[in-house]
């Protein structure tokens, strides 16, 4: 196994990225590795559709690397569908319109399931606490969609 292999395997991003280079901040204290997209035809629904072009490079926060603050960056393909519009593909390893990994966001869920103050969490994750509170309502608010709505109470009690 090579090294960009092997980075690729720990991140997490799956067979369809590939580390290709590795840039190191030190005055920053952070890491940026840098992705590139393989697959030629991107298959959606069993559908394949051929790249139409790549957008802007994107920065998502990952999981700290020591005491480095750590980034993926990648420009992402985008495919015309088939009514005509170009659209940016999703990528496995990070939620659609999000600036953080699943990874991420699942480190968070796990501080904040040991500290519960946003805050703490915040700074020992070297982020905003913007990030920790969206990540905590969209985990709150997924975890309310599988589990499902209550509407039949019978009681309903209120302390202060």
């Amino acid at each position: 196994m090579d090294i960009t292999e092997f980075i690729s395997n720990i991140l997490g991003v799956g067979s369809d990225f590939e580390a290709t280079s590795i840039e190191l901040k030190d005055s920053k204290k952070e890491i940026h590795i840098h992705l590139k997209y393989l697959p030629k035809i991107y298959k959606k629904e069993g559908v394949d559709l051929r790249i139409y072009d790549y957008a802007p490079e994107r920065k998502w926060q990952h999981l700290n690397w020591f005491e480095f603050k750590c980034f993926l960056t990648c420009s992402l393909p985008r495919y015309q569908n088939s009514d005509g519009k170009v659209t940016t593909i999703e990528t496995s390893f990070a939620p659609k319109s999000r600036s953080y990994t699943h990874k991420f966001s699942e480190s968070v869920i796990f501080h904040l399931q040991a500290i519960r103050v946003q805050n703490t969490v915040a700074k020992l994750l070297q982020t905003t606490a913007y990030i920790v509170r969206s990540i905590m309502e969209d985990a709150v608010n997924k975890a309310l969609e599988t589990r499902g709505f209550i509407n039949d109470f019978k009681n309903v009690s209120l302390d202060e």
